[in-house]
């Protein structure tokens, strides 16, 4: 998925991993639920590993 400091930066419907207020690593759906497609919740027992694609 990728990173955007803006959900406008990516289509209608199309995920992305961006900063939240309290700059922490977040994703979401473009004008849509994360939760509802993916099935994934949040608490502090995740983890989430993230790399740079070259």
């Amino acid at each position: 998925m990728q990173y955007a400091e803006t959900f406008g930066a990516v289509a209608k419907g199309k995920p992305l991993a961006y900063l939240n207020s309290l700059l922490q690593i977040s994703f979401a759906l473009n004008m849509g639920s994360f939760l509802n497609k993916y099935h994934i919740l949040s608490g502090s027992e995740w983890t989430v590993e993230v790399s740079k694609l070259d």
